[in-house]
């Protein structure tokens, strides 16, 4: 009887061991997921700043655009372009106008004579 009382015993532990065991699971770390979600947010981060630093560019790239056609532009208008010359320039200088001239007259020659003095008289 004893045999079949450790016999029954038995195979009721081993009855009560089955239904208690569980199906061992591996520890799930959140620092794991935490890791997994940073990575994802430093990644949408990183695209962030790639689209900001294209649209960026493109603003750059289009305000130069805009000056050079503005340079283009005033250069353009900045040139000297040649005009006809005035008529006064092309007739010369007006003629001067004669004046009569008086007759010469004739040159007397000098007198070296001394003069009398009043004392003298």
């Amino acid at each position: 009887d004893e045999e079949d009382n450790w016999s029954l015993a038995s195979s009721t532990a081993t009855s009560v061991r089955t239904a208690k065991i569980t199906v061992p699971v591996a520890p799930r770390f959140s620092c794991l997921d935490r890791l997994q979600r940073r990575n994802e947010f430093y990644s949408k981060l990183e695209e962030k700043h790639r689209a900001l630093d294209k649209e960026k560019f493109e603003y750059e790239a289009r305000i130069k655009a805009k000056e050079q056609a503005a340079i283009k532009l005033m250069r353009r208008n900045m040139s000297y372009k040649a005009n006809p010359v005035p008529s006064f320039y092309r007739d010369g200088p007006p003629a001067k106008v004669e004046l009569k001239k008086l007759p010469l007259t004739r040159a007397k020659s000098p007198v070296f004579t001394r003069r009398k003095s009043y004392g003298d008289a």
